[in-house]
């Protein structure tokens, strides 16, 4: 699923022992990782006052948070690409699972201050010069990210750590940009745009042969006022939940769940596999709900394994 700078999609890892989350006072959001006697935890800034949106930011205005201590609900520090503008989102989701791997990234800030970042492989930043995210094992020596008061970032070093023993990693869904600024534990530099991106593999596949899941999951989406994502076995089956859905939906004949262009119902998307754009990992219906030309607070996936 395409992703650019007005819409993006959902999910990053967080780690916990070494990285950890810049929050604001209202707190933040991120995916970092975790386990026993090794955790780490990247950081991610969280939510501005809406008075200094636009100021500089600085220590001490924000505070490092543990990206495990965050819950729906909580708020954390987005950038809007259209306005050009910090702000303050929201929490949707949680996520926790394993991984085999980390990716560690040495980059410099215009100061000549370093840090480490610890991610994983698929988890986007901002590259100034592709003006696009870019999957973490696809930065270069010399890439240039984006810090939080409009600094350049610079990478210096990238390496695969293998971890076969597995690691647990947290994941987190952020309504709006879908991004956030992440540094080390402890680093006083500017904090790095990356963002939350999707692995739609890592999702559960939902039975939908089983009544009471079936209506429960319908009643959900009919509902949903955030983000909405699931995972069902096969194209079929993502027409027939959303077609179920749709009393809802059509409730109000001037609302489209589609793409911007108008079109009631849904679009189909495929794998991305362009290395530059980051998209989920299996095919999906996107879904939105528009009005009128603006989103109403609605998107969402429900991803398929096969087509039938």
């Amino acid at each position: 699923m395409k992703r650019n700078t007005s819409q993006s999609q959902t999910l990053s890892f967080v780690m916990r022992l070494f990285t950890i989350v810049f929050c604001f006072t209202a707190g933040g959001f991120c995916l970092f990782k975790s386990g026993v006697g090794q955790s780490i935890e990247q950081p991610a800034v969280a939510a501005l006052p809406h008075s200094e949106k636009s100021q500089p930011l600085e220590q001490p205005q924000f505070k490092l948070k543990s990206v495990s201590d965050y819950q729906v609900g909580d708020r954390i520090m987005a950038f809007n690409h259209e306005t050009g503008q910090r702000e303050q989102k929201t929490v949707t989701q949680t996520f926790k699972r394993q991984v085999d791997h980390l990716r560690i990234l040495e980059v410099e800030g215009e100061d000549g201050s370093t840090q480490t970042i610890k991610t994983t492989n698929e988890h986007p930043f901002w590259s100034t010069a592709a003006r696009d995210y870019v999957e973490a094992k696809h930065l270069k020596p010399g890439t240039k990210l984006q810090g939080a008061n409009g600094h350049f970032i610079t990478v210096k070093s990238t390496r695969y750590e293998p971890h076969p023993e597995g690691i647990t990693v947290y994941n987190v869904e952020v309504k709006g940009p879908h991004n956030y600024f992440v540094a080390a534990n402890g680093y006083r530099g500017p904090p790095v745009l990356a963002h939350n991106t999707c692995n739609a593999s890592d999702l559960p596949i939902t039975n939908l042969d089983d009544f009471a899941t079936k209506n429960k999951t319908i009643k959900n989406l009919k509902n949903a006022t955030g983000s909405f994502n699931i995972r069902v076995k096969n194209q079929k089956q993502a027409e027939e939940l959303l077609a179920s859905a749709r009393k809802r939906i059509y409730d109000n004949p001037k609302i489209t769940y589609g793409g911007k262009s108008g079109k009631v119902g849904f679009e189909v998307h495929g794998v991305n596999s362009s290395e530059r754009r980051v998209g989920n990992n299996l095919p999906h219906l996107k879904i939105w709900d528009w009005l009128d030309g603006k989103s109403l607070g609605f998107d969402g996936h429900i991803f398929f394994d096969g087509i039938p």
